[in-house]
């Protein structure tokens, strides 16, 4: 099946929808996936329209006891039939009916109900005489008229409980009934007609129009599903950089303004740390911007890769990088730095413009308790007096500084820490 997901448990493309909506108006029926998620959804109403037939065949069994009672010359075999099989017959389709989520065992429930019923019917109306056997056929007539309007059977099924019970009918009217009884041939035709063209306007019509609005409600499903990814998508593309795919300076200030309110709430630090890669305008001018393209990726991913759970990297412009984390203390972000300079320098890119050593980072870091005296302009002005630092120093290393002028800390390449 498709990849595309629409409703619950199913996977249809919006093509296939498009495809059966194109088809011609003759041609009802489903490819078979459409064909049981349509029964999966139709369940509910074709269910309540069996219980509702059952109920109205088991109803006609209680209504008509006291004819049988009244009229039939065999009562005692009549009330026996009707009560002591039929109505039993009734109640076990009623309960099938209700209980099941098949969609086959709703339409044998609903086939059981007719059949049984009309072969009762029938058997007491060839046993009766004179206007008896007129009432039963009369009334036989007039239920299958109403089943085949009102069936939730599937029209195949429908169709072929309703031949069957017309077939039996009409036999027993032509064989039977009709011989001792005058006037019954036209009604015989006018039931077995318009059963048949009541079943047809409910296949070009109800059934038709109710597959036409299950279509038309997938469409739309899958549209919306693919309007949400293509959004989703939009607003991935417009947070991520195109080049390295971390995320743009945007979404470092979008993210960088929740982490901030969050830690401010809670009385937890938040780090920061400003990243430039060292002679990345030398590594440009020998080896060309594509491969300058090549190890901005590089170090992007050496930077990712290094990032503890809590961290989350951006591109802040040009070769400088941002670091968010939250929960890093003054020694943590300080350690959480030399961990992330020393993965870019074993990450094995060598920079042609700086005699082919490799290409390393200096960094600013600091960190912050979020307050009313500590705003975030003022966490981001110190990792950039940091990253200053590092960078007048000698590059290739790791300076702290914290929001109060002069207090910065630097460590070297070897690790040692400076004052």
């Amino acid at each position: 099946m498709p990849e595309s997901a629409c409703g619950e448990d199913r996977s249809f493309d919006t093509r296939l929808i498009e495809n059966h909506l194109a088809r011609p108006w003759y041609r009802i029926g489903f490819d078979s996936d459409l064909e049981r998620a349509l029964r999966h959804d139709s369940m509910k109403i074709r269910r309540r329209h069996v219980l509702i037939e059952i109920a109205v065949l088991a109803g006609m069994c209680l209504a008509v006891a006291p004819i049988d009672y009244a009229e039939h010359p065999l009562w005692a075999l009549a009330l026996t039939l009707r009560l002591g099989f039929l109505l039993p017959v009734q109640i076990l389709a009623f309960r099938s009916a209700f209980r099941t989520a098949d969609s086959r065992v709703l339409d044998a429930s609903a086939a059981l109900s007719l059949c049984s019923a009309m072969g009762i019917i029938t058997i007491l109306a060839c046993l009766a005489e004179g206007e008896t056997t007129t009432r039963y056929v009369t009334v036989q007539g007039g239920l299958i008229l109403v089943y085949s309007a009102l069936t939730g059977q599937r029209f195949r099924i429908a169709l072929i409980s309703v031949g069957l019970v017309l077939a039996a009918y009409d036999a027993a009217i032509l064989l039977v009934i009709a011989p001792k009884t005058q006037g019954m041939l036209a009604y015989v035709n006018f039931v077995t007609v318009f059963s048949l063209g009541l079943l047809g306007v409910r296949l070009f019509v109800f059934e038709r129009s109710e597959r036409l609005h299950f279509l038309n409600r997938q469409l739309q499903i899958c549209l919306n599903r693919d309007l949400t990814r293509l959004t989703r998508e939009l607003a991935i593309l417009a947070s991520t950089d195109a080049l390295t795919g971390v995320s743009n300076r945007r979404a470092h200030e979008e993210y960088l303004e929740h982490a901030w309110a969050d830690a401010g709430q809670r009385g937890q630090w938040i780090g920061l740390a400003l990243i430039d890669i060292d002679h990345f305008k030398q590594f440009n001018d020998a080896a060309g911007h594509e491969a300058g393209d090549h190890g901005l990726v590089a170090v992007a991913r050496a930077l990712q890769e290094s990032l503890p759970p809590e961290g989350r990297v951006a591109r802040y412009g040009g070769e400088e990088f941002v670091v968010v984390v939250r929960g890093a203390d003054p020694e943590a972000v300080l350690d959480l730095g030399e961990r992330l300079r020393m993965a870019v320098e074993a990450c094995g890119l060598m920079n042609p413009g700086a005699d082919g050593r490799a290409v390393t980072v200096s960094i600013g870091v600091t960190s912050v308790i979020p307050s009313s005296l500590a705003r975030k302009q003022d966490a981001l002005r110190a990792a950039d007096h940091a990253l200053y630092e590092s960078k007048r120093t000698g590059r290739n290393r790791v300076t702290a500084q914290a929001l109060l002028p002069n207090a910065a800390r630097h460590h070297d390449t070897e690790g040692r820490r400076v004052a």
